[in-house]
């Protein structure tokens, strides 16, 4: 078998499960990561002859693909702001709208920021990995409940030669540790009702805890980190959150509500509602 052959397996089976587009990045992942090669490069070498071992690798995948396994988890690894990062069934994978609030929260902050950052629920470690490479000078803290996740954010960070506090919390159970200039968070925002709308590959496999939230709750966890936040934020300091498309105005109102300033709403790269900031003053009376 040869790489053309594989290609056009691949082609012809994925389609049953992904649209054509999609199908394209997956091949194009696979083989550039199985095989060493760019994309010009397997174009090139399309003749090239599949050792056994690789022609029994990539038949592992594409069953896993079939079986709507993220192309991620199966390579173990994902891109993110230029910067690759270990990815399993623990921790969400990492996507193009989260570049989008870490590249607002540099913005806001500017790159000689020194102040203090804080990623509440960090899963894979790409937020404050990330700052940390856009804000060289600050001091970054993040923590999840998961002792798996933070594993992998370990690992993550050191990989990508970042120094990053990582530390286990509950937010339920614990307050913060210390007082901070940024808080952010991408918590849990998708309603449990609504995970039957989900693509398969979302849905089955990647961790529920960090995707779901109760139906009749889907602000639970930007109520509770706001909470956090006027007690941990230090004077003029600033939230950050990520949230649902359609939650995106609650969430704004929620932070006027309870004594945030300033508060704004910031479309991602597909021009959807997604992201919200507000400043802490320390003159109003936190939330209860």
């Amino acid at each position: 078998m040869i790489i053309a052959d594989i290609i056009q397996r691949y082609k012809s089976t994925l389609i049953k499960v992904y649209d054509s587009a999609e199908a394209r990045t997956i091949i194009t992942m696979i083989l550039e990561k199985e095989l060493q090669q760019n994309a010009l490069r397997l174009e090139m070498n399309k003749n090239l002859l599949l050792t056994t071992h690789q022609q029994e690798v990539l038949e592992k995948h594409l069953e896993r693909l079939l079986n709507h396994e993220p192309v991620q988890y199966i390579l173990g690894e994902a891109d993110f702001m230029d910067m690759n990062f270990k990815v399993n069934p623990h921790v969400l994978i990492p996507r193009p709208e989260t570049e989008d609030l870490v590249r607002w929260i540099s913005e806001v902050v500017g790159s000689n920021f020194n102040g203090t950052i804080l990623d509440i629920g960090t899963g894979s470690g790409c937020i404050p990995i990330s700052l940390k490479k856009l804000l060289p000078n600050a001091e970054v803290s993040a923590c999840d409940i998961c002792a798996d996740a933070l594993y992998t954010a370990t690992e993550n960070a050191l990989m990508n030669e970042t120094e990053i506090d990582f530390f286990r919390l509950d937010v339920w159970l614990q307050n913060l540790p210390a007082q901070y200039d940024i808080i952010v968070s991408n918590p849990p925002y998708i309603p449990l009702n609504e995970k039957a709308t989900l693509a398969k590959h979302v849905a089955d496999f990647e961790p529920a805890q960090a995707l779901f939230t109760p139906a009749s709750q889907a602000l639970i966890f930007y109520e509770r980190i706001a909470m956090l936040a006027t007690k941990h934020l230090n004077k003029e300091g600033k939230l950050f959150f990520e949230t649902h498309t359609e939650k995106t105005t609650e969430v704004a109102s929620l932070l006027q509500t309870n004594g945030f300033n300033n508060v704004e709403v910031r479309k991602d790269a597909f021009e959807k509602n997604r992201m919200v900031k507000g400043v802490w003053s320390d003159y109003v009376t936190p939330i209860q």
